[in-house]
């Protein structure tokens, strides 16, 4: 679809010019953002972009931002983006699949498993701290052990689950999160069915 590229290329060009980083802090305070997942499509690509998002972030203490990234794989980025990590309103995430190899374990720094479907999210090294499923065909709290994503696990409770009222991916207090569910969303009782092997 030529006028999605074109939008993808319009993007990538404005990130790099020099009002990208003052224009992106006064739209998220004009339009009250919260919360800013950095990347819906698309990944850090250099060491200054990354730089870029740090004097974002810093510039936002009241905003919450997070990021799942690939870039983990580019060595000369690591050290930015744990900079980036170890900032308090940031929570960043490596993502990682069976072709992607295991991640560096990085204190602060959770991991995500990309599964392709239920088969594939068994083989979630079980050292990572969340699975997701682009074709899941069944309801599955846990993938080898690992939590999927409350939002995308077909589980059914009496309220919805939305990833405001999770916060697993952007809030780094919610370390024990599937407890801190509870009071809004009662899992007890609720049947999970696993894949069939």
């Amino acid at each position: 679809m030529p006028n999605v590229k074109e939008s993808h290329e319009r993007n990538f060009h404005f990130c790099t010019a020099p009002e990208f980083e003052d224009w992106m802090a006064m739209q998220l305070l004009d339009q009250f953002v919260r919360v800013m997942r950095v990347h819906v499509s698309g990944d850090f690509f250099s060491v200054e972009y990354v730089r870029r998002w740090l004097r974002i972030v810093k510039r936002s203490p009241r905003q919450q931002f997070f990021a799942y990234t690939r870039s983990w794989r580019v060595e000369e980025m690591i050290p930015e983006l744990i900079e980036l990590a170890a900032e308090p309103n940031f929570q960043m995430w490596w993502s990682l699949d069976r072709e992607t190899g295991p991640a560096p374990l990085i204190r602060g720094i959770r991991q995500a498993y990309m599964a392709i479907d239920d088969v594939d999210a068994s083989l979630a090294p079980d050292d990572c701290d969340l699975v997701f499923r682009d074709q899941p065909a069944t309801r599955m709290k846990r993938a080898n052990g690992v939590l999927v994503c409350p939002t995308e696990n077909g589980v059914k409770t009496k309220a919805k689950i939305t990833c405001s009222h999770c916060g697993i991916c952007w809030n780094k207090k919610a370390t024990n999160w599937e407890t801190s569910l509870l009071p809004y969303y009662d899992m007890t009782g609720v049947e999970i069915v696993a894949p069939a092997a």
